[in-house]
């Protein structure tokens, strides 16, 4: 014999009487309630991550400009390595290219003078350097005249003061022992920074002589020295 369930417990009935007849499935309701509170935090997620963005972007553009400047860096450095194969290349033939005098940063405002010494009776008789078969040469080379300059040459205050910057030439004789002779400023800039340039010859090491047929002989020998803030 069939037994059959009164109609409230019926498929149909069964899932509004729940409630009634277990209270505790109202506890669900707090977690419905609850759902609201996650729209904050959702908000507060959104925050954190364009500010992850804004952080990164700024990150990029600093990189950025780091990458700028290096190349820019790499430029004035490729410039600066030919400005000294020329420098050795005419030192090399005799014909020095311009060495520096270290100083602050600042803008050339003095102007420099032209000058050619007259050379005595005897002076004309003295070769350049650049014409004789072997030229006189620095020991250790042009790079080494170049550095020796560069190290001991002073910029003078009232320059500085001044805002002086440009090249002093000069010409000194190379004797046939090696020693430097006579010095000549055939280009002034001023007379502070032609009378530094003129003791930093001056103080040069022995050459070793030029030859002509195979003696040595005395030839003028040119420096140019640029004195420029850095």
């Amino acid at each position: 014999m069939k037994h059959r369930f009164p109609a409230i417990f019926r498929k149909g009935c069964l899932r509004l009487l729940l409630p009634a007849l277990f209270p505790a499935a109202a506890l669900c309701a707090p977690e419905a309630a609850a759902m609201p509170a996650s729209l904050p935090q959702t908000a507060a997620q959104a925050d954190i991550r364009q500010n992850g963005r804004d952080e990164r972007d700024e990150q990029i553009a600093a990189l950025t400009q780091q990458v700028e400047a290096l190349k820019k860096t790499v430029e004035v450095l490729k410039q600066s390595v030919e400005a000294l194969q020329k420098s050795v290349e005419s030192l090399e033939r005799g014909t020095a290219a311009p060495s520096y005098a270290s100083g602050a940063k600042g803008y050339a405002a003095g102007q420099g003078m032209s000058s050619t010494a007259t050379p005595s009776a005897g002076e004309e008789s003295i070769p350049d350097n650049a014409l004789v078969q072997s030229p006189a040469t620095y020991p250790g080379g042009a790079a080494a005249l170049l550095r020796f300059v560069s190290e001991n040459i002073i910029y003078p205050a009232e320059a500085l003061q001044n805002d002086v910057q440009g090249i002093v030439v000069l010409r000194f004789v190379v004797q046939k022992d090696g020693t430097v002779g006579k010095v000549q400023v055939t280009k002034s800039l001023t007379p502070e920074t032609d009378r530094e340039a003129e003791r930093v010859v001056k103080s040069l090491k022995k050459f070793l002589p030029a030859r002509q047929d195979g003696r040595p002989v005395a030839v003028w020998f040119t420096l140019p020295i640029r004195f420029q803030f850095q």
